[in-house]
């Protein structure tokens, strides 16, 4: 994954932590504030690096918001998250896929890319 990303010209970084300022710094600097930034700001991590970014988010700790889809399907939900095939598609039990006379639609297997 690493080299795709790369590729796309994304610096993957692991095993390092953003330092969450207490108040913001100079100009130019993070503020601590997440979403989109005002401008490109230099972010510290505890390594001693600095990164460039115009927009900062949360990755760790969020829980996902799966209520809708369980309260239609709970079949839908594993461990907690929405179920999904290969294509990233819901993976559907039979009652989200209702409809007519409590007929149940069953999907065709996925088409698989000619390579």
């Amino acid at each position: 994954m690493e080299k795709e990303l790369n590729a796309l010209d994304i610096n993957l970084i692991t095993g390092d932590k953003v330092n969450i300022p207490a108040s913001g710094g100079g100009p130019g600097d993070w503020d601590g504030s997440f979403g989109m930034q005002s401008s490109m700001k230099s972010v510290g991590l505890e390594s001693g690096k600095k990164i460039e970014a115009d927009f900062v988010f949360v990755s760790v700790g969020n829980s996902p918001n799966t209520s809708l889809v369980e309260k239609l399907d709970k079949g839908a939900i594993s461990g907690g998250l929405i179920a999904v095939d290969e294509y990233l598609r819901v993976s559907r039990s039979c009652t989200l896929t209702r409809i007519g006379a409590e007929q149940c639609i069953r999907s065709l297997p996925p088409l698989r890319r000619l390579r």
